[in-house]
């Protein structure tokens, strides 16, 4: 029987996983949020969740926020500093 081929990542991938992992930390401290908070559990998706609704107050606004982290935008991350 003839193994399955391996599917290849993205030609992009994973040069975007390794900035956005670069990134994370500055990211985490203009967050203002303790070590430990984006763990990727459903507590993390839930105070993830409360900083979004703190910061954005519409879909429009989310969008943009989302499309400023894609590497193409000079917005600060420091917008999320707590208010």
């Amino acid at each position: 029987m003839d193994e399955a081929p391996q599917p290849s990542l993205a030609p992009d991938l994973s040069a975007w996983m390794e900035a956005r992992s670069q990134q994370f930390t500055n990211w985490r401290q203009d967050t203002g949020a303790l070590k430990g908070t984006w763990d990727f559990s459903p507590a993390s998706l839930a105070a993830l969740e409360e900083l979004v609704r703190a910061h954005c107050h519409s879909e429009q606004q989310i969008h943009t926020g989302r499309m400023s982290c894609s590497g193409k935008s000079t917005t600060p991350t420091s917008r999320w500093k707590p208010t």
